[in-house]
C-alpha cells in the first residue's frame, strides 16, 4: 500500500464534480432516526423476505429518516454475500424515497501482515460495486476494515483514496463497528474524509461526548453526518447540533427517540426525563439482542420470528422475555402519559 502515491489533490478536484453532477435535493442526507435494521429468519434459519417488507415499512410508519439495511444487528456478519445483496436491493424497493445504507462487508483484518494488505483495499472496492449496484445509496465502509490493526491513519487515507478514485459517482458513509474491534476514527480524519465531498453518514460509537463533539465540528460545512449510536448520549449530542440517532433502541420503542429529535429543544424537563428512561432501558441491549428485539416487534405485531443466526439466542430464557415485556408496559405506560400531558397543555 505505501509504494502506491495517491494524489489527494485529485480526490478532492474530484469531489467539486461531483456534486456539480448530483443534485443538490438527492445529496443532502436526512436528519433523525436511521434503525439498524434486524434480518427476519424463518425457523430453519433461512431470510424471510416478506417479513423483511414488514419489518421496513414498520421503520419507516415510525418515523425512520433513512435505514441502515446491512449492519451489526442485521447479523452481517452470518449472512452470505448473495443474501447481503439480495437484503439490500428488498429494502430500497420497499422504502422507495427513504435512503438505504449497506456494508460493504469484507474480513476484517485483525493482526499485522503487509504481505496480504494489498488485497484489503481491492476486497473493499469489489464488494462497494456489488453493493452500489444492489441499490443501496450509501455503501458504508467500517472503519476497521482499510488496513491492518497496526497501520496509522495516514495508510487509511491513502485506502480511502484508492476506493474513493476506484468507485466514482457514489456516495459513502463511515461505520465505527465494535466487531471484531472498534476503531475510532481521530476528528482530524473525519474531517479530511468529510473534505472530499463523497461520505454522507458516519455511525459513531465513542461513546464520549467530548469525541462526539469533536467530529462535529470536523464536519461542518460538509455533506458529512454524525449519527449517535448511544442511547444515554442522545440528549446532550442534539444540544450539541447532533444530526440524529442510529442505534439498536429502535428496534424497541422509536416512539422515545422520534419525541425526543422533536421536542429536545422545545420541553427541556420532559426532554431530561426521557433521556433517563432512554439511558435505562438500553441496558436491554445486554440480553439476547437481537432476538430479544425481534420479540418486542413480534409483540407489537411486525409479523417476523425471533429466530436469529446468532449464537447468543441460545441463552434466550422466561428471564429475558420477562424483561422484555416489562420494559415494553412500562416504556409504552410512560409514553401514554406524557402525550397526556401534552395534551392536557395545549
Amino acid at each position: 500500500m505505501k509504494d502506491q502515491v495517491i494524489n489527494h489533490q485529485h480526490i478532492f478536484e474530484s469531489e467539486t464534480k461531483f456534486r456539480q453532477c448530483h443534485d443538490s435535493t438527492v445529496c443532502e442526507l436526512p436528519e433523525g432516526l436511521w434503525p439498524v435494521m434486524l434480518t427476519p429468519f424463518t425457523r430453519e434459519k433461512e431470510v424471510d423476505y416478506e417479513g423483511l417488507r414488514a419489518l421496513t415499512r414498520w421503520y419507516l410508519d415510525n418515523g425512520a429518516a433513512g435505514l441502515f439495511a446491512v449492519c451489526l444487528s442485521n447479523e452481517m456478519e452470518l449472512l452470505t454475500e448473495e443474501e447481503r445483496l439480495k437484503i439490500t436491493a428488498c429494502v430500497k424497493e420497499t422504502a422507495g424515497d427513504v435512503p438505504v445504507a449497506s456494508t460493504a462487508c469484507v474480513e476484517v483484518p485483525t493482526g499485522a501482515s503487509p504481505a496480504a494488505g494489498q488485497n484489503l483495499v481491492e476486497d473493499l472496492i469489489a464488494s462497494a460495486r456489488r453493493m452500489a449496484a444492489a441499490g443501496a445509496d450509501i455503501v458504508v465502509l467500517l472503519t476497521n476494515s482499510f488496513v491492518y490493526r497496526d497501520e496509522s491513519e495516514d495508510c487509511i487515507r491513502e485506502a480511502i483514496g484508492r476506493i474513493l478514485e476506484a468507485v466514482p459517482d457514489v456516495r459513502f458513509g463511515l461505520y465505527e463497528c465494535p466487531k471484531p474491534y472498534k476503531r475510532l476514527f481521530s476528528p482530524d480524519l473525519v474531517a479530511w474524509c468529510a473534505k472530499t465531498g463523497r461520505f454522507v453518514f458516519y455511525k459513531e460509537t465513542s461513546l464520549s461526548l467530548e469525541i462526539l463533539k469533536g467530529k462535529l465540528e470536523a464536519v461542518k460545512g460538509t455533506p458529512l453526518k454524525i449519527f449517535n449510536a448511544d442511547s444515554s448520549l442522545m440528549y446532550e449530542f442534539l444540544k450539541m447540533g447532533g444530526h440524529g440517532h442510529c442505534g439498536v433502541m429502535l428496534n424497541f420503542h422509536p416512539e422515545l427517540y422520534r419525541w425526543m429529535m422533536d421536542n429536545w429543544n422545545g420541553d427541556r424537563q420532559s426532554a431530561e426525563q426521557m433521556q433517563q428512561l432512554m439511558t435505562i432501558t438500553a441496558h436491554i441491549e445486554r440480553q439476547c439482542y437481537p432476538r430479544s428485539a425481534k420479540y418486542a416487534l413480534g409483540r407489537r405485531g411486525v409479523p417476523i420470528g425471533p429466530d436469529c443466526r446468532r449464537e447468543n439466542a441460545d441463552e434466550w430464557s422466561a428471564s429475558c422475555v420477562r424483561s422484555v415485556e416489562d420494559m415494553e408496559n412500562f416504556t409504552g405506560a410512560y409514553f401514554a402519559g406524557l402525550e397526556r400531558k401534552i395534551l392536557t397543555v395545549s
